[in-house]
């Protein structure tokens, strides 16, 4: 979450990631999730 405030993300957007990754088929989808929110 740091690094996202770090980025300028509001709460808003910080739930939706977390939510999207929680609601991942599986670790691998949610990992991918996350990798696509964070490349640069």
């Amino acid at each position: 979450m740091r690094a996202a405030e770090d980025e300028g993300w509001n709460d808003d957007e910080i739930q939706y990631v977390l939510d999207e990754v929680v609601e991942a088929e599986d670790n691998a989808k949610g990992l991918e999730v996350l990798d696509w929110y964070t490349a640069k």
